[in-house]
């Protein structure tokens, strides 16, 4: 019993880090009052750590000069709130230290797989609109899913 309990209070420390981080962009954003539709977001989630899980996961990115990266998987225009993930649920928000997106979007089962093989729970894809992004390479991070 005290095994589990030493171990959920160090995994809560190990996260404590991201949430945090999420609170303080959001309250940036909200002070701030644009985009719009992140005020929206942050909003919802400020005062809710309850509704936020993290993960660790490997950050790629894509672009609108790619052939993959004009149309997402519901057939609308990729634009700067488009993630892609395979194990994350469409629509679902998600928080990283690259920002906040919402994932409208899936890719190749292989990068699960290597995402994995990097010690990682996930693959995450994020879009912009060039080739030129702070998004280079694969990068393990965490990230925050905020749940309904």
């Amino acid at each position: 019993m005290y095994k589990i309990l030493l171990l959920l209070l160090i995994s809560s420390f190990c996260f404590a880090g991201p949430v945090d981080d999420f609170m303080t962009a959001g309250k940036k954003v909200i002070e701030r009052g644009y985009p719009s539709w992140q005020v929206e977001v942050y909003k919802k989630y400020i005062d809710k750590p309850e509704k936020l899980t993290v993960k660790m996961a490997v950050i790629t990115s894509y672009n609108g000069q790619e052939s993959c990266g004009k149309i997402d998987s519901h057939n609308n225009p990729c634009t700067e709130k488009t993630a892609a993930s395979n194990k994350i649920p469409q629509y679902r928000y998600i928080w990283t230290k690259y920002g906040l997106r919402r994932v409208l979007d899936t890719g190749a089962k292989s990068n699960d797989i290597k995402a994995k093989s990097m010690g990682a729970d996930l693959w995450i894809d994020y879009w912009y609109p060039s080739p030129k992004n702070p998004v280079q390479g694969w990068n393990k991070t965490p990230v925050v899913i905020l749940n309904p």
